[in-house]
Formats: C-alpha cells, sequence, structure tokens
C-alpha cells in the first residue's frame, strides 16, 4: 500500500474540518478514497476501485464541494471515467454517466456546476461539458470539433481559456 503527498493525494475541505486521502496498492490494481476522521485519527474507506490489469490513476481527481461535506471523485467504475459524489449523509450519486469519459473537474465556487473534459460524440473528440451538481443535466460548452486538449476557467468564472488543436 502506497500514500503520497505529491500532487493531490490529500485534500482538505475549504473549512479545514474534513481531509480525504487517496491510497493506492503498489501493483496499481487497487485504489482507494477514504476520509478522516480527524478526532480518531482513523481512516474511513468510502471508495474502492479494483481493476485485474490496472487502474488509471490519469482519471483519479477528487475534492470536496463548497458545502465542506460532499466529497467528489472520478472513477471508472463502469468501464469510463465518469464523476461522483458522495454526501455527508453517505449517499452516492453518479453526476454523469455513459459510453463516454470526464476527466480535468473544475468545479464553480458554489459547487453547483463542474466543467469537465468530455468525449460524448466519439472516443478521439474531446469538448467541455458544463454538469449541473444537483441533477447530473450535461451540456457541451465548447463547439470545436472535438479538438479541446484542456482547459482552464476564468477567476470570475464566466470564460474558458481552452487549450485547441486542430486535426493531426
Amino acid at each position: 500500500l502506497k500514500i503520497g503527498f505529491d500532487g493531490e493525494t490529500v485534500v482538505w475541505s475549504t473549512n479545514g474540518a474534513n481531509a480525504a486521502v487517496m491510497l493506492r496498492s503498489v501493483d496499481n490494481k487497487d485504489r482507494w478514497i477514504a476520509t478522516v476522521d480527524l478526532p480518531g485519527a482513523a481512516l474511513k474507506p468510502v471508495h474502492r476501485l479494483t481493476d485485474q490489469a490496472w487502474v488509471n490513476f490519469d482519471n483519479s481527481e477528487f475534492g470536496w464541494l463548497p458545502d465542506n461535506t460532499t466529497l467528489w471523485y472520478l472513477s471508472e467504475e463502469t468501464g469510463y471515467s465518469h464523476l461522483y459524489t458522495l454526501d455527508g449523509a453517505g449517499r452516492t450519486r453518479a453526476l454523469t454517466q455513459g459510453k463516454w469519459e470526464a476527466s480535468d473537474v473544475a468545479w464553480s465556487r458554489d459547487g453547483d456546476t463542474a466543467w469537465v473534459l468530455c468525449n460524448r460524440k466519439d472516443p478521439g473528440s474531446y469538448e467541455v461539458c458544463a454538469v449541473n451538481s444537483k441533477d447530473g443535466a450535461t451540456r457541451e460548452v465548447s463547439k470545436l470539433d472535438g479538438g479541446v486538449e484542456d482547459f482552464r476557467l476564468s477567476p470570475d468564472q464566466r470564460k474558458l481559456l481552452v487549450h485547441y488543436s486542430g486535426p493531426y
């Protein structure tokens, strides 16, 4: 079992009341997300992803929503990388689903919208999608013929800076 402190392997809620940690097996076949019981100094596993071949760590983002009690994470448990939430009562919800993938998550300050890189049209065609955190409604917000490689949300959250590439 490995736990690293590089990148985003430990994430605190904004108010500092909650922490979550990602752990992985040495052979890369298992990944766990656990919350930290701070008073009890113990880990509580909340999600496990396992694969006989290997777990893709490119889609291992996670964090806390602004309510400081809802954990969000990416998981390939269906065979595709999708966005999930786990609320304070322990209820898990898939915000995205289908035969496409979500990655590179950026949340609005109020936690109502997640912007993700998505390939809903075909496996090699990526756009930026907006996902509603209440009902999972997903819509493409870029229309660049699938050539989006990366994006950043502006500080006022009204614009996207998009790294786009035309046909190779």
